[in-house]
């Protein structure tokens, strides 16, 4: 069996959405190794992911966003790449081949990829739109959350062959420290003191509401409290970096540049909180923190109450002093704080990586049937 795969902008080991599709589809060639699977990668992309030995990978140029280009890509050139490399099934995050007649499965990770592109925040337009005729082309359509299920159900269930959800996972290095690592941690980041955290991307837009609460927090309490930005530094971030030079309470705020996902579960494991001032449509940054015993403060959406459940504190979206209310609230009741950590335990308990790649590998069976 040849399974070829397209994951857009494959990356390693970065604290982001594509990073759980990364980490999934290399457990299952892990789980496969009879199996040969083709990664097709951009010309520079994919050198150290997933090196197995049933791994080819096809290198080719990027998919544009030019209509006309990005239309020859998908109905002449990538079926004749499936027909060079002899593949039985096709794999791909954002679009199906409407040419070729290999089954193919289209993964959903994030809802806001249905909606209409005109209605999604300008904030969110890298978020492209698949287009319902994917939709009713792939031969199987898999999203990783409940919420997404349904909402594909109610818009265009009708017009699909197959709909199937495959629980989201994060890695097994998303572990509660014990007290020692996480004193070294402080140490090294905070000079010992307690820190709520962000794992999100560093742009001014999506850190503006928490800094926000964050100045009310620490003019509230005179705390030594910090606040760390965890993602990996871009080029984005250079605007919030310049803010904060101008900032209050600049000294309490930490800028992480995080290199893997290893580091990221550290910080996470350490930190006494961990803030989510928006949603990142698929969970992620969610189960990792709950995995690594990190208590959660989340926006309150559909996918976050279904992923943390009661074990996380919500706030209202884009309320600042509603965020603020839920961090003192953490920051005064520490018995609050320890029963979120335990019923976190609960949700974590029942996800395993391992169990999503098998069910992503009997979803492909069905599909080749």
């Amino acid at each position: 069996m040849r399974i070829a795969i397209h994951i857009e902008k494959f990356t390693e080991n970065f604290p982001d959405e594509k990073s759980f599709l990364v980490q999934l589809i290399g457990h299952m060639v892990h789980l496969s190794p009879q199996t040969e699977f083709i990664l097709i990668t951009g010309k520079a992309q994919g050198e150290k992911i997933i090196v197995e030995k049933n791994i080819t990978k096809a290198r080719v140029a990027p998919v544009t966003n030019n209509t006309l280009v990005r239309k020859a890509w998908l109905n002449i050139k990538l079926p004749v790449l499936l027909k060079k490399y002899n593949a039985d099934i096709f794999i791909s995050d954002e679009y199906c081949s409407l040419k070729t007649k290999i089954p193919q499965l289209l993964l959903i990770t994030d809802h806001r990829v249905l909606i209409q592109q005109r209605s999604i925040e300008r904030k969110h337009t890298s978020y492209k739109r698949i287009p319902p005729k994917f939709l009713k082309k792939a031969k199987t359509v898999i999203c990783f959350s409940d919420f997404v299920k349904k909402e594909i159900e109610n818009k265009y269930g009708k017009d699909i062959n197959d709909l199937k959800m495959i629980p989201v996972a994060v890695e097994e290095i998303f572990i509660p420290l014990d007290e020692t690592k996480k004193n070294e941690i402080k140490q090294d980041l905070t000079a010992g003191s307690e820190y709520f955290i962000y794992s999100g991307a560093l742009n001014a837009k999506e850190c503006l509401d928490l800094i926000k609460a964050f100045s009310i927090f620490k003019k509230m309490q005179q705390s030594n409290m910090k606040l760390v930005l965890a993602d990996r530094i871009t080029s984005s971030s250079k605007k919030l970096i310049e803010s904060l030079k101008t900032y209050k309470y600049r000294d309490a705020v930490i800028i992480k540049n995080v290199a893997s996902n290893h580091e990221l579960a550290n910080l996470l494991g350490a930190a006494y909180a961990s803030v989510l001032p928006s949603n990142d449509g698929s969970g992620i940054q969610i189960l990792q923190a709950i995995r690594c015993g990190a208590p959660i403060i989340s926006v309150n959406s559909a996918i976050a109450y279904e992923i943390a459940g009661n074990s996380a504190l919500f706030f209202k979206e884009n309320d600042y002093s509603d965020m603020t209310a839920q961090m003192m609230q953490i920051y005064k009741d520490e018995d609050l704080r320890k029963d979120l950590i335990e019923k976190a335990k609960k949700f974590a308990m029942n996800n395993n990586i391992d169990r999503s790649a098998k069910l992503l590998w009997h979803v492909i069976e069905d599909a080749l049937k």
